[in-house]
């Protein structure tokens, strides 16, 4: 699915007011699977998944 233009050079569009890190972190495979599959059901992406679930806004 085209995500349309964008001035990024790596092709994502921003989020947000400010600058995101990447993080790497290991997960057991089903729940790393778990996270991929609850965000295709709801159509977001898995950061944004977990930075609602953190603040409260999301429950598995």
């Amino acid at each position: 699915m085209p995500k349309g233009h964008t001035n990024n050079p790596n092709g994502r569009p921003t989020k947000g007011n400010e600058k995101r890190k990447a993080v790497c972190f290991r997960l057991q495979p089903e729940t790393a699977a778990f996270i991929k599959q609850w965000a295709a059901d709801l159509g977001c992406s898995q950061s944004d998944l977990v930075e609602d679930w953190i603040e409260g806004m999301r429950n598995p």
